[in-house]
């Protein structure tokens, strides 16, 4: 079973390709890119600054819907345009990090499906090594990623400072 990060989402994909750099114009096809500093762009990326580690993609995404909604009434921006600015163009390193965290947990309870298998023959379950190790170098990497912790990150306080 491949994993899409987009399966809950109702939207028709855009088959644009949005790549944004630091360096790189603003993305012209995505609402955030295209209106940073904007007020109402900065309070939804202030929500994701503040909500990235503490719900889930699909939460975030649904919050920020609703509060573009609510503070830019005449905005059709979509669920998946908001999905494509948080994993793609936001580089600040608490929104990749709980990306990949997302990302890595959503692997790990896949593998972990595979990790105890039944002999065809003897009917006797087994581990499968090959998932076994593959679930535990996803462990590992999570863990990596807790013990780095928040404090040791750049621009952690930059939701403070404004600067997100």
């Amino acid at each position: 079973m491949e994993y899409s990060p987009d399966e809950t989402l109702d939207e028709t994909p855009d088959e644009t390709p949005h790549i944004n750099t630091t360096n790189a114009a603003p993305c012209k096809t995505c609402w955030l890119c295209q209106y940073q500093g904007n007020r109402s762009a900065n309070e939804v990326i202030r929500l994701i600054m503040d909500g990235v580690s503490h719900m889930s993609m699909d939460s975030l995404v649904l919050h920020c819907k609703y509060l573009i909604d609510n503070v830019q009434t005449d905005s059709i921006v979509g669920k998946k345009e908001i999905r494509r600015h948080i994993t793609e163009h936001m580089l600040h390193p608490r929104v990749k990090l709980a990306v990949q965290l997302h990302d890595l947990t959503a692997m790990q309870k896949e593998v972990a499906k595979c990790c105890v298998v039944q002999d065809a023959e003897s009917g006797e379950r087994c581990v499968n090594p090959h998932a076994m190790r593959a679930y535990l170098s996803l462990c590992s990497q999570v863990s990596g990623v807790y013990k780095m912790g928040e404090d040791r990150l750049l621009f952690t306080h930059s939701t403070q400072t404004g600067n997100a």
